[in-house]
C-alpha cells in the first residue's frame, strides 16, 4: 500500500506540469457544452455502478428469509446481470458494425436481401445453439 503511495505521488509530480498545461489550455465553453450532453449518460452510469457493485448488499437485506438464504438468492441474481451484461455488448458490437454498412448501403436494392439473408443465419445459429 505504501509503494502504490508512493508510485502515485511520484507520477503526480511528473505530470504536474502536464495538468497545469491541460487546464489553461482547454476550451471551457465547449467543456460546458460536452458536460451538458453527457449528464444524462453520467447519471446511469452512476446508477449503474451502484446496481453492479451494491446489488448484492442490497438484496441481503431486502428480500425474505435471512442474510444467508438471501446470499445465495442473489448469486442467482448476480449470474442473471452478467449474462446480461454480455449479451449487451454483443448488441452494442453488432449495431457499432451493421449500423455504419446499413447507412452506406441504404440506397442499394440488395440491401433488402443480404439483410434477409443475415437475420436467418443468425436465427438459425440462436436455434441451435439453445436447443
Amino acid at each position: 500500500m505504501l509503494a502504490n503511495l508512493i508510485g502515485s505521488a511520484l507520477t503526480l509530480i511528473l505530470l504536474l506540469p502536464e495538468i497545469k498545461n491541460a487546464f489553461t489550455i482547454a476550451d471551457w465553453k465547449i467543456c460546458n457544452r460536452l458536460l451538458k450532453y453527457v449528464s444524462p449518460l453520467i447519471i446511469v452510469t452512476l446508477s449503474f455502478i451502484v446496481i453492479q457493485y451494491g446489488a448484492t448488499s442490497i438484496l441481503k437485506y431486502f428480500l425474505p428469509g435471512d442474510a444467508l438464504q438471501n446470499l445465495e438468492a442473489s448469486s442467482s441474481f448476480n449470474a442473471a446481470m452478467r449474462l446480461a451484461v454480455i449479451m449487451n455488448l454483443f448488441v452494442t458490437a453488432f449495431n457499432y458494425a451493421a449500423e455504419p454498412f446499413s447507412f452506406v448501403m441504404q440506397n442499394k436494392i440488395r440491401l433488402r436481401n443480404f439483410l434477409q439473408d443475415c437475420l436467418c443465419i443468425l436465427s438459425s445459429r440462436v436455434v441451435l445453439y439453445t436447443s
